[in-house]
């Protein structure tokens, strides 16, 4: 892949379309199965990409159990739930989680995750397409590349206040608390007591929480059959 740097250039000239079900159904399977790998994620004033590669040589698929404590917390379930529903320990689980995520090609934290790939797999569990999230693909090298790409609307939180709207949409996009009170030149506890009211009022208690708001439009974690 070309180097960060032309890497959003390289995507500006990938023609997308609104994801639909059953792309995002099929790309989910994709990686969850290893025939495709996160090759590289970014985000950028409210844009979040996904660069998604094809695997020269398959790897194992996720075990049915690691799969299930993936998709789930990426839903939005609480980890100490589903814990509880497997009979494992929390320590086990995101022990479990982390290897799930390393598996895919992520090597962050699951609070870091992509906000691109938590509306993926919005997507793959339908019935509708993720809010702003596109899909575009191209070859580079001879290798089959995907793009995927959620564009923050922070109009999704029209409950808010602008600059509630603003703190929101950065921690959406992975920011911390300092990172944000810096890039808005504000005390990181004015920004802390900003996200407090602002989940209050979404009534969301989590960033997954939250990235579910903006993929559907309302508040609560998807259920998991």
């Amino acid at each position: 892949m070309p180097e960060p740097s032309l890497i959003d250039t390289f995507a500006h000239g990938v023609a997308a379309v609104p994801a639909s079900v059953d792309r995002c159904s099929a790309l989910w399977l994709d990686l969850v199965s290893g025939r495709l790998e996160v090759v590289r994620t970014w985000a950028h004033q409210g844009r979040c990409v996904l660069v998604l590669g094809a695997r020269e040589v398959p790897a194992r698929p996720l075990r049915a159990r690691a799969r299930d404590i993936l998709e789930r917390i990426l839903l939005g379930e609480r980890r100490k739930v589903v814990a509880y529903d497997l009979s494992v320990s929390v320590s086990m689980l995101a022990l479990t989680l982390k290897g799930a995520l390393s598996s895919l090609g992520l090597g962050c934290k699951p609070a870091l995750v992509p906000s691109a790939l938590v509306m993926l797999i919005h997507g793959a569990r339908g019935p509708f397409a993720p809010i702003g999230t596109f899909i575009g693909d191209c070859t580079h090298e001879g290798r089959r590349i995907t793009f995927v790409t959620q564009v923050l609307d922070d109009s999704v939180l029209r409950r808010l206040s602008p600059s509630q709207r603003a703190v929101m949409s950065l921690v959406a996009n992975g920011r911390s608390c300092t990172e944000i009170a810096a890039r808005r030149n504000r005390s990181a506890r004015t920004v802390i007591n900003q996200v407090a009211t602002a989940s209050r009022r979404l009534g969301v208690s989590s960033r997954f929480d939250l990235l579910h708001y903006f993929a559907t439009g309302s508040a609560g974690a998807v259920r998991h059959p």
